[in-house]
């Protein structure tokens, strides 16, 4: 076996390996310290043997084998150990080793047995035997297959270590643990010759699950992407391992598929099926397989197929096909075959297909047991956390679903190379400044730092010819003598009236208001305070470029676009939504009822995910653009949570099942959680409370459509058909709704009626097909929106039309909130009265020419380099003069947009929103004037007017 270099096994396993070892390979390369990379290290080892093994069951069961030691093996497999495992793998390849017949398992059974003069596999043995207090043994070669035994023993003395290994430790074993398990994948490099299958869709017939998929040739996970063949091709002779995707690893691989053919289509769709077959009592081993009748899903004619026990996910693999397993060669493809059409679209001449949700039904080959999802308690814990306290940084379940921003891609690079001498971190609390500093020092010891010395309140070490030194949090115990001592020494090198730093990095996370009273107010920081004081007073001030302040208030977590995946919002998402999370519901008892897989199921719907997933994207957006708080990371974190698993554990979904409350899943179904349906608001001040306050008041059951609303109010629920099918998700909801809609009709309860028609109206806004919609007339999304004008405030971000019509807009609102409707005076004219007197005779009114306004979209300057900004408010201003303008947010524009429209304010609008706009006002007609406008009935306009001379003239204005 030819040897390669680190670097171009690495590029192999990611691009060519089967997925589940390159998968587990980049989880290893991920790893963000020596612990993290020793455990990732050892999943890769058990993972790694699990496919191994599996290999050898399918040509085992293939050919038919039966060897009453091996079978007895097969019995005990339920919950299987690395052990279990690698004897599987020895007693069969010593089978095949003693075989004439030479097939892809020979080959790598051959590589199993061989003896090699593998040095790092023998520094591994010794070091195992150390640890154990066992003497190495004699021989200077060693196996795979007895390079896997120890391994055994190591996994076995890390279990049952207390306390568990350490940094320091991991770091030391990992000089001998990791050559030897790169070497050991390094002798089976013929796994990158093989394709596999990639599970495309699943779907019920008959209470058999059916599923077709297409081959990958490999997976490119050092770009992250899957490569597909242009057009999908198969050559005869490959070991076909069924492999559905998944995104992240997990010892327990998910289920998988025999494989079979329709004996009648022309393209040959590769299609699996499995049931639950028989297991006798006096059989040796479970009987695994057996020809079923089956009705082809693309071109309806019936043929014989393979049928599977699908009780363990390993033994779903074995290969069935009819030809041998042979070495890979170049060969001839098969013919181009094309994927079939969706089966949903398939009409069945003789029998219809039913289609329903792969969860709706409960096949005899899954067993539904009451399940507890671990990692439910993770997501309920992001909704208690009222403070900073034992928050702050990252937990495990924090690693595992942190999203990398512009910080770590653009300011953590810049940090470790040295180039800047301080970097101040502003911001609230739960913006995520300790995670990044973390993250920062965690890149440090990736890269060999040393001199490490770690306290509760930061860090210092060395990088380079760099000292470093880190404080989490600059503002704790402000009032404290030691905090202040802290900062004076972190400081220290900074004072003086000139930069002096030389090969130092300082990081500091510390609120704005703590950092203007330390340094502002003391004489020692002369040069350092009159930077710090600039930049936050002047918009266009360049700080020293040793010097960096980043204001994570001005940090969004969503952009502008619904569309993208690229917000903080996506990311996080996407991370919450990952399979790992959410396998134990697959088969959970509670899966056609509970609302956390109801919310799941439709976010990650491969239809309409994305559309669920933007509109709810839409409303974090208007809360952004309301300017009324900032959404920190961890405000979006627990509001997420919420969203998604609401408050209950499953341990309280069981029960409310078991006794019979099924109703009150409907507020706890996405779309009315998004709204804080069930929240009592005012009962505390959690993060999920702040943001899902402010999602209710973008409710989109508050606003009238009246076309709609009557539709959604008279019509059966299951009889509306503008509603999205979800490929794989149960409709428990539509069940719920269907019973408040008899009810109403019958019992004519006004409440009912009101909570029906809030959740109809909801999930419409959400799950209406708008296509379908808009071709039967009835208001799209967007118009079902509190916020008419959210589109088009959005939009003047990106488009000056749309940013000139936005000017336009806000000085027509402006002349008719003046009480001034002469459109010919204020066709070019911003016109303001002098006297806000109501019982004045005479009107006097300051103009303004129009084309000395302007609109602008509020940008981050030099800060947006480091931070994910999106604009929230559109600056309207004078003659490009900053002390005469007013900050417009979406609140403010809306109630303009409606005035202009003939509507007219109350009381409580004008104090929330025209107290800023009456200051602007003030400010225009408090500069000298060369005219006024004078009117008395509105009919009749007179201009008074000052010539250069001193003298005054009035006219009338025709």
């Amino acid at each position: 076996m030819m040897e390669t270099t680190d670097q171009e096994l690495s590029k192999l396993i990611l691009r060519a390996y089967p997925a589940p070892i390159s998968l587990a390979w980049r989880h290893y390369l991920r790893a963000s310290n020596k612990k993290e990379e020793h455990d990732r290290l050892l999943d890769l080892l058990e993972i790694s043997a699990m496919f191994f093994a599996m290999v050898f069951l399918s040509q085992y069961r293939k050919d038919k084998n039966t060897i009453e030691e091996i079978d007895q093996e097969l019995l005990k497999l339920s919950g299987a150990s690395f052990g279990t495992w690698k004897a599987l793998i020895q007693k069969i390849s010593a089978v095949y080793n003693s075989n004439s017949k030479v097939t892809v398992v020979r080959e790598i059974a051959q590589a199993f047995q061989k003896k090699e003069p593998n040095v790092h596999s023998i520094r591994f043995v010794k070091e195992i035997c150390k640890l154990i207090g066992r003497d190495a043994p004699a021989q200077s070669k060693i196996s795979p297959v007895d390079f896997l035994e120890w391994c055994v023993t190591y996994r076995n003395e890390i279990a049952h270590a207390k306390p568990s290994p350490s940094e320091e430790v991991c770091r030391a074993r990992l000089e001998w643990l990791a050559p030897a398990v790169i070497q050991l994948l390094n002798t089976f490099q013929i796994l990158a010759k093989y394709s596999f299958i990639y599970l495309q869709r699943t779907l019920i017939q008959n209470q058999d699950i059916i599923g077709e998929a297409v081959p990958l040739s490999g997976w490119d996970l050092e770009n992250k992407t899957q490569i597909f063949p242009a057009s999908p091709q198969v050559r005869s002779g490959n070991l076909y391992l069924c492999s559905p995707e998944t995104n992240e690893v997990s010892l327990r691989l998910l289920p998988v598929f025999l494989y079979g053919k329709c004996s009648s289509c022309t393209y040959e769709p590769r299609v699996f099926i499995f049931r639950k077959a028989d297991v006798k009592e006096e059989a040796k081993i479970p009987v695994l397989c057996k020809s079923v009748d089956y009705t082809c899903p693309v071109c309806g004619n019936r043929s014989r197929v393979e049928q599977a026990d699908s009780a363990q996910a390993f033994l779903e693999v074995l290969y069935v096909a009819s030809q041998d397993l042979e070495q890979p060669g170049e060969g001839q493809p098969s013919p181009e075959t094309t994927l079939p059409p969706i089966l949903t679209e398939v009409q069945e001449p003789e029998s219809p297909l039913e289609v329903v949700p792969e969860n709706v039904s409960q096949p005899d080959s899954v067993q539904f047991e009451r399940k507890i999802n671990p990692h439910i308690k993770s997501f309920l814990s992001l909704q208690s956390q009222e403070d900073n306290g034992g928050t702050r940084g990252l937990d495990e379940f924090g690693k595992d679903t942190y999203v990398e921003t512009l910080l770590d891609t653009k300011l953590k690079q810049k940090i470790l190379e040295g180039s800047v001498n301080l970097v101040i971190l502003t911001g609230n609390a739960g913006d995520g400044k300790t995670a990044f500093i973390q993250q920062v020092e965690n890149g440090a010891l990736s890269l060999g730092a040393n001199n490490i010395e770690q306290t509760e309140y930061g860090s210092r070490f060395i990088l380079g010819d760099c000292k470093y030194q880190t404080i989490y949090d600059g503002s704790e115990d402000e009032a404290s003598k030691i905090n202040r001592q802290r900062l004076d020494e972190f400081f220290f090198e900074f004072r003086g009236d000139a930069p002096r730093p030389n090969k130092i990095v300082k990081i500091i996370a510390i609120n704005e208001g703590h950092l203007r009273e330390y340094l502002l107010n003391n004489g020692n920081y002369s040069w350092l305070g009159k930077q710090i004081h600039h930049f936050l007073e002047y918009y266009n001030f360049e700080l020293d470029p040793s010097l960096l302040v980043i204001n994570l208030n001005l940090r969004s977590v969503v952009d502008s676009s619904l569309a993208s995946r690229n917000s903080i919002f996506d990311k996080l998402l996407d991370k919450f939504l990952l399979p790992k999370f959410w396998t134990e519901c697959q088969s959970c008892s509670a899966h056609t009822t509970c609302s956390i897989k109801f919310n799941i199921d439709a976010l990650t719907d491969k239809d309409y995910g994305n559309q669920v997933r933007s509109r709810i994207k839409s409303l974090y957006l208007i809360s952004h653009l309301r300017s009324k708080q900032h959404i920190t990371v961890r405000d979006l974190r627990a509001s997420l949570a919420y969203i998604l698993v609401n408050r209950y554990s499953c341990e309280g979904i069981h029960s409310d099942i078991s006794n019979g409350n099924h109703s009150k899943f409907m507020s706890r179904y996405y779309y009315n959680s998004v709204f804080g349906v069930e929240t009592e608001i005012g009962k505390g001040d959690h993060e999920q409370e702040r943001v899902i306050k402010l999602l209710r008041q973008t409710d989109v059951a508050s606003v009238p459509n009246p076309h709609l609303d009557n539709l959604l109010a008279f019509t059966h629920p299951i009889s509306i058909g503008l509603f999205a099918e979800f490929s794989k998700r149960a409709s428990p909801d539509i069940n719920f709704l269907e019973e408040q809609f008899i009810a109403i009709n019958e019992e004519r309860l006004l409440e009912l009626s009101q909570e029906y028609h809030s959740s109809m109206r909801r999930k419409f806004f959400f799950e209406g097909v708008e296509s379908a919609t808009s071709e039967a007339g009835y208001s799209s999304w967007m118009e079902m929106l509190p916020f008419k004008s959210f589109g088009e405030f959005m939009g003047a971000f990106t488009d000056t039309d749309t940013l000139e019509k936005v000017r336009n807009n806000v000085l027509d609102a402006i002349n008719i909130s003046e009480r001034i409707y002469n459109n010919g005076i204020t066709a070019n004219n911003l016109c303001i009265r002098t006297n806000a007197n109501s019982k004045s005779l005479i009107k006097a009114f300051s103009q303004f020419p129009k084309v000395e306004f302007r609109c602008i979209v509020k940008r981050a300057g030099k800060q947006g380099l480091y931070l994910e900004y999106c604009p929230n408010t559109i600056i309207f201003r004078y003659k490009d003069d900053q002390n005469k303008q007013i900050d417009l947010n979406l609140d403010l524009y809306e109630l303009l947009v409606k005035i202009g429209n003939g509507y007219i304010p109350g009381g409580k609008e004008l104090r929330d929103f025209f107290l800023n706009l009456l200051l602007f006002k003030k400010q225009l007609t408090a500069l000298p004037a060369s005219s006024i406008l004078l009117t008395e009935d509105e009919k009749r306009y007179f201009r008074l007017r000052k010539s250069g001379n001193q003298v005054l003239s009035i006219e009338e204005i025709v």
